[in-house]
């Protein structure tokens, strides 16, 4: 599977998401080396392939793998804005030089018409978390009188 088939894979029909867990190395605890994406019905690791620097991703079973740390980040911005939403668009970045370095995911609550958007970026092994906001164009030009 490569990722843009474990990205289709990641739609509405997985559910809304429940759980986000930040798999940390102690060493380490401001980079993350994984997110553990729970949904209703499965579960997504986004991790770095350390050779290239490179974004994975890939549905998992169970739990985290035995002797990782993994940190409930469900609390945080800004998954707290996400946890309870459906998947509706999803994107691969890629960078200048040809290398998938980015997912990007919308969430939407459908009932309360409600989304976010949150990138998750490849840096040198480790990802960052970035929120994409939406920014409204100002009036440009003054509408014709009528």
């Amino acid at each position: 599977m490569t990722l843009y088939d474990d990205i289709t894979d990641l739609t509405v029909d997985a559910g809304p998401l429940q759980y986000v867990g930040y798999h940390v190395d102690p060493a380490f605890p401001r980079d993350v080396a994984g997110i553990r994406l729970r949904f209703a019905h499965g579960a997504w690791l986004v991790g770095v392939d350390s050779d290239d620097d490179t974004v994975t991703l890939q549905k998992v079973e169970g739990t985290a793998p035995a002797g990782a740390t993994v940190v409930d980040a469900g609390g945080l911005l800004p998954w707290a804005a996400a946890l309870g939403k459906h998947v509706q668009w999803r994107w691969v970045l890629e960078n200048q030089q040809g290398y998938t370095d980015a997912l990007q995911i919308e969430f939407t609550d459908r009932v309360r018409v409600g989304s976010v958007t949150i990138q998750v970026l490849a840096i040198g092994s480790a990802l960052r978390v970035h929120a994409v906001l939406p920014v409204e164009t100002p009036l440009l030009v003054r509408p014709p009188a009528g």
